[in-house]
C-alpha cells in the first residue's frame, strides 16, 4: 500500500491511499488530538497523575489503619508517587526467612501465573526485596515491626515487601459504586489467611 506508480490507474486498487493511519501526518494528528483532550499541564495529565497519588495515599491509610490481627501488615512510609509497599507477617513465623517465604506466597497468589490467568484475579500486586547490602539500616523499622532484629535482617539478606501500583485516577474521587480500597483489603485478608499454611 505504500507504493505508488505514476500514471497507473487508481481504479480498483488502493494505491497511495491507506486505511491504517501510519503516515507521518497521522502521528502528528494523534498527538495533537491527545493533547487537546488531555493537556500536558495541571488541568490535564498532571491532574491524572495527582489523582493516582491521592489513590495511593488512600490505600496507604487503609493498610496503616486496618485491623489485620493476628497478621502484621506494615506499610513503608507514605508514598509520594502512586506506589505503595508493605511487609506482611504473622507471629507464628519464627524467622525472617519464613516471613519472606510467606510474602512470596502472598505475591504468587495475587499475581498472574501459569495456573492463574489475569481474568481470575481481582487485584494484582508485585513484590520486591529490600536487600541488606543496599538498604542497610533503612529497612530496620520495617524489620522490627515484623518482629525481627537487624541481625535477622543481615542473616536473611533482605526483607520481601509487597508492592502495589495505583493506576486508576478515579479511585481518589470515589466515582462509581465499587469500593476498590475496601475490596483490596478484603482480598488481601483472604490471601493472608489462605497462604499462612506452611510450604
Amino acid at each position: 500500500p505504500y507504493l505508488f506508480h505514476r500514471g497507473a490507474s487508481e481504479w480498483g486498487y488502493i494505491g497511495r491511499f491507506i486505511f491504517e493511519g501510519s503516515k507521518p501526518g497521522a502521528a502528528a494528528a494523534g498527538v495533537w488530538m491527545s493533547h487537546k483532550t488531555l493537556p500536558l499541564d495541571s488541568r490535564g495529565y498532571g491532574r491524572l497523575v495527582g489523582d493516582t497519588v491521592r489513590g495511593a495515599m488512600m490505600l496507604h491509610r487503609c493498610l496503616s489503619g486496618g485491623d489485620w490481627e493476628p497478621f502484621r501488615v506494615v506499610p513503608l512510609p507514605a508514598p509520594d508517587i502512586n506506589i505503595v509497599c508493605f511487609g506482611v507477617g504473622h507471629p507464628s513465623l519464627r524467622t525472617l526467612e519464613d516471613t519472606n517465604r510467606f510474602a512470596s506466597r502472598v505475591y504468587r497468589a495475587m499475581s498472574v501465573g501459569e495456573d492463574r490467568p489475569a481474568r481470575q484475579l481481582e487485584y494484582f500486586v508485585t513484590k520486591t526485596e529490600l536487600r541488606a547490602g543496599e538498604y542497610g539500616r533503612a529497612a530496620d523499622p520495617l524489620v522490627e515491626a515484623l518482629g525481627f532484629t537487624h541481625d535477622d535482617y543481615l542473616r536473611a539478606g533482605g526483607v520481601g515487601v509487597i508492592r502495589c501500583t495505583v493506576m486508576d485516577p478515579f479511585l481518589a474521587t470515589g466515582r462509581g459504586r465499587t469500593d476498590f480500597i475496601g475490596g483490596f483489603a478484603r482480598t488481601l485478608r483472604g490471601v493472608l489467611e489462605a497462604e499462612l499454611a506452611p510450604d
